[in-house]
């Protein structure tokens, strides 16, 4: 019956369903194409002798199931990047991998950097680094992946929050995940160092308080009172009254910088002198950038010197952390016997951290293009 006719105009490369009630269109390449762009290695399989020929083809197979699952999520990842010469090259790269490891965190490893791959479509450093870290991943064991995913969250990860017990929790989720992996030897770091993922710089040495500080320096900090306030800011009288209008509420030009060390202090007239804030920036150096745009460089240093100034001891940040760390003597192993301490990840490196820790913390999700662009 004419009424019953259902007309279908679609554009190249779509694909359209047709159904009595709901019909549903997937843009791009369809799962049965990215099928057949798979099995093109399925030839590799005549390289094998026959009792390997079973296994290979199993775990081309589980690859297969792995790649469509991902593309199956349009948000994280685009299918008509198979159509591009260049991606299907690291495809198939990607399951040469994973056919000679069979290690399910490499296979994960490999699907989200293919994934992330495919949401670029220039050739950029971004889409180059990509490449490089998919060709090099097969090549890099989960003591390996582990060991870069956390000098990555640990060097490279800044939570823009300034509460000490949230920055504690991240910071014990990112350690308590990786650490059990990480080997307590340095062959690990020259072995990576030979794949281009990081350089070994032997004139830095870090320890795990000034890690810390350098990232969480107004986090970790007692914060300071109306008269620390005048102190530092002696000498100015402007710079008192404004500063002293926020703190007991008034809108000033300091309304962007400070925040209640303590949220549930009491503001009443009787307890305002003796109430501390802190700065609401996580370092010095976000700090600074907010002193910049607020255009009140003059009174940089006053305020600089009084977040450091009461910034918590070294001692406890340590004591803050071995409560939230199990087996914070490893991670103080780590950091004194091996070259974690000196390591420096480059971009490869970096791709291959940042993929890792997202499929591995679930509160991880910044996008890549934060540290390669």
């Amino acid at each position: 019956m004419s009424g019953d006719r259902q007309d279908q105009r679609v554009g190249e490369g779509a694909t359209a369903i047709q159904a009595g009630n709901d019909v549903h269109i997937h843009q791009g390449v369809s799962a049965t194409q990215i099928a057949e762009i798979l099995q093109v290695n399925m030839q590799m399989i005549e390289q094998y002798r026959l009792e390997a020929r079973d296994e290979v083809k199993r775990r081309l197979g589980d690859f297969e199931d792995k790649m469509q699952k991902q593309f199956a999520d349009h948000q994280s990842s685009n299918s008509e990047s198979f159509k591009d010469p260049d991606f299907q090259y690291v495809v198939h790269e990607a399951q040469k991998a994973y056919v000679r490891t069979a290690d399910e965190d490499v296979g994960e490893t490999l699907v989200k950097l293919l994934a992330q791959r495919s949401l670029i479509k220039d050739r950029n450093i971004s889409s180059l680094v990509l490449n490089e870290a998919i060709e090099v991943a097969g090549k890099v064991a989960k003591p390996e992946l582990s060991m870069l995913s956390l000098a990555f969250m640990l060097y490279y990860v800044q939570y823009q929050i300034t509460d000490p017990n949230l920055i504690l929790g991240a910071l014990s989720r990112s350690i308590n995940k990786f650490i059990d992996d990480i080997s307590l030897g340095d062959s690990s770091y020259g072995y990576l160092a030979g794949l281009g993922c990081l350089t070994i710089e032997n004139f830095v040495s870090r320890e795990i308080p000034q890690v810390l500080t350098a990232m969480y320096s107004g986090a970790f900090n007692a914060g300071f009172n109306v008269n620390e306030l005048k102190a530092a800011l002696d000498g100015d009288a402007d710079a008192v009254q404004l500063a002293f209008k926020e703190l007991i509420g008034a809108n000033g030009i300091f309304s962007s910088l400070f925040t209640l060390a303590n949220p549930g202090a009491s503001l009443s007239p009787t307890e305002i002198m003796n109430v501390r804030y802190k700065f609401r920036f996580p370092n010095a150096a976000a700090l600074s950038a907010e002193i910049e745009r607020l255009n009140i460089k003059k009174w940089e240093a006053n305020i600089l010197g009084l977040q450091a100034n009461n910034a918590w001891p070294s001692g406890q940040i340590v004591d803050e952390l071995k409560m939230v760390v199990p087996k914070f003597d490893k991670l103080e192993h780590i950091f004194d016997k091996t070259n974690f301490k000196k390591i420096t990840l480059t971009a490869k490196g970096i791709a291959l951290a940042h993929s890792n820790a997202r499929q591995a913390l679930s509160d991880f999700s910044g996008p890549l293009s934060i540290w390669i662009n």
